[in-house]
């Protein structure tokens, strides 16, 4: 394909794949007026109606906003292992309804994504069923595995700081504080992240030693623990995990910054220079305490105290939170049932692939966040953080056609989606601002919430790297 400019900075292609034309684009830093040429899977220009070359295929979207495809840092897709919530092909399917081009998988699966082995096998599992693209976190707990499973293609690893039954110690969580530290000396050296899932293990049994003791074992006691003493539980752990940062010199990030006080340590240690990044998940900003009376152990997994809710729009809005993932974390209804009356033995979390990005333009329409933010947010940013910039999360010549289509202003009413769990703690919220289409790699994967590929179409990702093994310090 030839590529010539005049003075006015004309584009001349032979005919492409696919223009869209008609419609505005949103990227991390404004909103205007453009179309888009796709061809061979990537953009190849981004330019006025009058400067787009011809297409096979042309798209008019007038009316409505192109972004960038999101990606999602925290999918919990269940697989292997745990197939009766999630798999890759219904998970991704919820994805593609959602806007989101690429998934990174979490790796508390059965058995847990700590090993190359165990690594090949998922990423083979995945190719076979995912409808869009993927890539996975490693876990840390194996540290001869670190750099092997880094030269495998992780992104990065997950350390989760406290014991559960999906995440049991050793398997994949890591207590022991001198583990800790080597986890992040030898991921250290590989320039990918070190995620934590932080939260102090020993005072959170403490906590809940004494609510069992005092027969409290509802939904609301479950919730009161999480927050205790100001969010006790996790500032303590992400304050650790700061200082090991700087310590090891390992890239920090901290996965689920949803609290007040955990949102002002991490904009305290940014101010002091630490390489540190954070991400924020919806479903707890955007329920609380209300939420948890009403749909009890539906809602656990995140709703926060009411003092936290602003504090974390704030560090949305101002730099401190990089990035919004989903955590995508299904679970079946007769594992929430029983956490009526023993929430200690069901367990937290619930789907979200294909609500968020609705739930977010809903806050844009409301005028809590610029939709530009929530481009950075779900897309530019992440692939920053991740690697993937620029073949993923922005709108420019040469990165791959991952776009989703947005009608800012259409509202509906969310219900249980494609998730296999089926079920939606948002089931009858009304939102306004939805994904009409998604484009992965310039291939429509769907349409009006209807999917349009086969299972097999999404393809594996890793960091782009001069070299796994990096002396530059990212």
């Amino acid at each position: 394909m030839s590529v010539t400019r005049t003075g006015k900075r004309q584009i001349d292609l032979t005919t492409v794949d696919l223009v869209f034309k008609g419609g505005r684009i949103c990227t991390s830093l404004d909103l205007f007026e453009a179309g888009i040429a796709v061809d061979q899977g990537r953009i190849v220009a981004v330019a006025k109606e009058p400067h787009l070359p011809n297409a096979s295929r042309v798209i008019n979207v007038e009316g409505k906003i192109i972004i960038p495809g999101l990606i999602d840092t925290h999918s919990h897709l269940r697989e292997p292992g745990y197939t009766y919530k999630e798999d890759y092909e219904t998970g991704t399917k919820a994805a593609a309804a959602g806007g989101v081009t690429t998934t990174i998988d979490m790796p508390n699966t059965k058995p847990p994504t700590n090993t190359v082995e165990r690594f090949e096998e998922k990423k083979k599992l995945a190719q076979a069923k995912a409808v869009v693209d993927f890539g996975h976190l490693g876990g840390a707990t194996q540290l001869q595995e670190i750099g092997p499973l880094v030269k495998a293609g992780a992104f990065g690893f997950k350390i989760f700081m406290q014991e559960r039954v999906d995440y049991p110690k050793d398997a994949l969580a890591i207590i022991d504080d001198g583990h800790l530290y080597q986890a992040f000396e030898e991921i250290a050296k590989t320039g990918v992240i070190a995620g934590i899932f932080g939260r102090n293990q020993e005072i959170n049994d403490m906590l809940v030693k004494r609510y069992k003791e005092a027969g409290k074992t509802d939904p609301i006691s479950y919730y009161e623990v999480a927050h205790y003493g100001n969010n006790i539980i996790s500032t303590t752990a992400i304050t650790k995990s700061i200082l090991v940062q700087r310590s090891t010199g390992a890239r920090l990030h901290v996965h689920h910054c949803n609290m007040g006080e955990e949102v002002e340590i991490v904009r305290e240690a940014k101010k002091k220079g630490y390489n540190i990044t954070a991400e924020a998940n919806p479903k707890t900003f955007l329920m609380t305490r209300k939420e948890v009376e009403h749909h009890g152990p539906y809602a656990l997994g995140g709703a926060l105290r009411d003092q936290d809710v602003e504090p974390v729009w704030k560090g949305l809005n101002d730099g401190t939170i990089d990035v919004l993932g989903s955590d995508h974390s299904p679970h079946s209804r007769e594992e929430k049932e029983r956490g009526w009356k023993d929430m200690w033995s069901s367990i937290g979390g619930s789907p979200q692939l294909q609500e968020y990005l609705s739930l977010m333009l809903t806050e844009v329409n409301r005028g809590r966040i610029p939709l530009h933010k929530i481009v950075a947010l779900t897309s530019e940013n992440v692939a920053h953080i991740y690697r993937l910039y620029p073949k993923k999360g922005t709108v420019q010549p040469g990165a791959d056609a991952d776009l989703a289509v947005i009608d800012l202003k259409r509202k509906t009413v969310l219900k249980p989606g494609y998730s296999k769990c089926g079920w939606s703690v948002y089931d009858g919220r009304e939102v306004q601002g939805v994904p009409v289409m998604t484009f992965v790699r310039g291939t429509q994967v769907m349409n009006e919430g209807e999917i349009l590929v086969k299972p097999g179409f999404g393809q594996f990702h890793t960091p782009m790297f001069d070299s796994y093994f990096e002396t530059k310090k990212p």
